[in-house]
């Protein structure tokens, strides 16, 4: 009976993590996409299923299901998206309507390239930084602010934009 007990308490184990996203910076090279805009979409995902269905996919293959994705789903994710020009930068956009508990948190970018061009973030990330090279996320960190000389240029942003 305890042994039984036991299994169904391991089983009904809540995976969802704790996440401290508060701010989001941008900056894309010169020749960022055969100078095209690439799409970057920030994803919360609070199913599991869904989730271990969405962090196994590359950037191509998430932006060729993006609107199915959307239709099907849109009470399990919500999505941040922004659409930097080359040679731009965008510094400490506030993500509001962040929600601290989720299963899982992903970036995907719509390179023209074959690469990955996605990543899942840790929980404990409070800012974080995302460098845009050429064909692919040249970096991506949680320290510090970008430095750079570019001057702001305009960032299209879909969702909630306010002041932190």
């Amino acid at each position: 009976m305890l042994c039984a007990l036991t299994i169904m308490i391991i089983g009904c184990e809540n995976k969802q993590k704790r996440y401290s996203l508060e701010t989001l910076g941008i900056l894309s090279s010169q020749n960022m996409n055969n100078n095209s805009v690439v799409r970057l979409d920030l994803i919360q995902v609070f199913e599991q299923s869904l989730w271990d269905t969405i962090s196994k996919m590359k950037g191509k293959e998430y932006f060729q299901n993006r609107k199915s994705l959307l239709a099907h789903n849109s009470q399990h994710i919500k999505v941040w998206s922004f659409e930097p020009l080359p040679q731009t930068k965008l510094e400490a956009f506030c993500i509001a309507n962040w929600s601290p508990v989720c299963y899982g948190a992903i970036v995907f970018m719509s390179y023209e390239s074959d690469k990955k061009n996605s990543f899942t973030l840790s929980p404990k990330v409070k800012h974080l930084n995302i460098k845009l090279g050429p064909d692919a996320i040249e970096k991506a960190s949680s320290v510090g602010k970008i430095k750079s000389g570019l001057k702001y240029r305009q960032t299209y942003s879909i969702g909630a934009n306010h002041e932190c």
